[in-house]
This record gives C-alpha cells, structure tokens and sequence, in this order.
C-alpha cells in the first residue's frame, strides 16, 4: 500500500530521520521523495512511503503523532485513459 506524507517547512535532518525510524518501525519498506531533486523547495517535503497492508493503520496514525508532518494519505488510485 502507498501512502503520500509532506513533511512541514522548516524540518531538520533529525526530524526526517526520526520520521524515517518511525515509518521504519511500523513496517514501511521504502521512503523516497516524490520529486526527486525537484527545484521548488516545497516539493522536496513530499515522500512517497511503501507499507505492507497488514500495518498501514499503525503507520498512519504513528507518522500523523509527529509534529514534522503535514499530512499523510493513502495514495489515490488512478486510471489514464487513452484516447
């Protein structure tokens, strides 16, 4: 299961880190930026985090304790459709 977080303005190393740890404990796989290198600072506070589904409820509510998070929601399902 995907989830989206963004991480508040202003948040040190330490608090992405313990975000990490925290996401890390509740069973989350990978954490990685939702733009990559991105030259807008605002869209380097955006994470995309992989938690296997037996654990999702106890991540969401672990990641929404931390002051450093904005919000954090189950990536929407999406469809393209061609032509």
């Amino acid at each position: 299961m995907k989830f989206h977080l963004k991480i508040r303005d202003g948040a040190t190393e330490q608090d992405r880190s313990q975000l990490e740890q925290a996401a890390r404990d509740c069973g989350a796989s990978i954490m990685r930026p939702l733009f990559p290198d991105a030259p807008e600072p605002s869209l380097n506070t955006l994470y995309s985090v992989d938690v296997s589904d037996g654990t999702a409820e106890k991540f969401v509510a672990s990641v929404r304790s931390l002051a450093i998070v904005e919000f954090v929601e189950k990536q929407a399902k999406r469809t393209i459709r061609r032509g």
